[in-house]
């Protein structure tokens, strides 16, 4: 699991909250349980980018992603789009 400081955990649950809120995407999706979200973000000018991995459930809301990145489901993981959170 990757580590993150105060200001980048912050920054993870804000997006974790944004996903939760509704539709925030810049393309059609409908998330299906299981679906994993990369998401990369940065907490200044100043620092550099993150990814932050999230999971969809089946209580219908998106999860931090704790997995390490040698899970073995990662290697499955095919690509479906490339947007913006808005």
């Amino acid at each position: 699991m990757p580590r993150y400081n105060t200001q980048e955990q912050q920054l993870q649950t804000l997006i974790l909250n944004h996903l939760n809120a509704g539709s925030c995407f810049d393309f059609d999706y409908a998330p299906q349980v299981d679906d994993y979200l990369r998401i990369k973000g940065k907490v200044s000018d100043n620092t550099p980018e993150k990814w932050f991995g999230y999971r969809y459930s089946s209580k219908n809301q998106w999860h931090i992603d704790s997995s390490d990145s040698l899970a073995g489901w990662k290697t499955q993981l095919e690509e479906l789009e490339k947007g913006k959170i808005i």
